[in-house]
């Protein structure tokens, strides 16, 4: 028997810039006003780097959710509506770092669709409540699809 230990890094502790590549940072990049959402994705409901597979969310019913503990060493129960936000904004925060590494080498096009997210998020807090609830659904449908095919 193999045993592979993966640990899991806890949320908001991700050094996404030190582990995705350059190429896959402009590829999130490139996905404009979804780029947020495109980065949630691959790094929370993606394979490719199950470290950063922090956070879970059970049933769209409850109000907890489960998020990785680094001191306990376990998930923990939270609050699904926090977790959410913290997410989102942590992966904000990243694609903000991404921009200003990049900044140079983006096309205007790029750069001013990201800037229309950021006002759009920054003037209307309904699109980012909905950007959240894309956020909900995706780390749900995600563990699902998961227990379904390892069935």
């Amino acid at each position: 028997n193999i045993n592979i230990t993966q640990n899991i890094i806890q949320l908001g502790d991700e050094d996404i810039m030190n582990v995705m590549s350059k190429e896959e940072q402009h590829i999130v990049l490139k996905q404009h006003v979804k780029c947020v959402l495109e980065l949630i994705k691959r790094m929370h409901c993606s394979d490719k780097y199950p470290q950063f597979n922090n956070c879970v969310i059970t049933c769209l019913k409850s109000p907890f959710a489960y998020t990785y503990n680094d001191e306990k060493k376990t998930f923990i129960a939270v609050d699904k509506n926090k977790l959410l936000n913290e997410i989102y904004e942590c992966r904000r925060n990243d694609i903000e770092d991404m921009l200003e590494t990049y900044h140079d080498e983006l096309d205007d096009i790029t750069l001013d669709k990201i800037q229309l997210l950021f006002d759009t998020l920054e003037k209307n807090p309904k699109y980012e409540n909905e950007c959240i609830d894309e956020v909900k659904l995706m780390i749900y449908n995600e563990k699902k699809l998961k227990q379904l095919v390892s069935k």
